[in-house]
């Protein structure tokens, strides 16, 4: 049981930096394309005239239009619709009440990844089983 315990800690500990690095890639290139950006922005001319040309020039707005953050603010201005029920008439716990929407899903895998994610996680399970019994016992 102890193997088991220490197994299943090894790979959600493989998962979980598995996770970061992914992570980790993705902002090094949100990082590159805004640092050419600010760049760019960096060598704006001091001339107010070279200043207009240069603002209007398409890898000038591309750099600006890289840089900025957009946030959105929208609030609906219509109340959202409610229904009063009965405690008799409640449905069940774990259905969804009238006119509510589903949860989204996150992501579909097919049921082939995932038997060959299960695989190679078995074969290192057993691999590692193996040798932390050596070492335990």
């Amino acid at each position: 049981v102890a193997v088991d315990v220490i197994v299943w800690l090894v790979l959600n500990g493989i998962i979980s930096e598995e996770k970061k690095h992914r992570l980790l890639c993705q902002q090094n290139l949100r990082n590159l394309w805004r640092k050419a950006a600010d760049k760019r922005l960096e060598r704006a001319p001091e001339d107010s005239d070279a200043m207009k040309a240069w603002l209007s020039d398409s890898s000038t707005k591309a750099a600006l239009d890289d840089l900025m953050v957009r946030l959105d603010f929208s609030v609906s201005n219509e109340l959202p619709e409610t229904k009063a029920v009965a405690p008799d008439e409640a449905p069940p716990i774990g259905t969804m009440m009238p006119g509510q929407a589903p949860a989204p899903v996150a992501h579909t895998t097919s049921k082939a990844t995932v038997a060959s994610k299960a695989r190679g996680r078995e074969g290192f399970k057993e691999k590692l089983r193996k040798e932390l019994s050596m070492h335990i016992d």
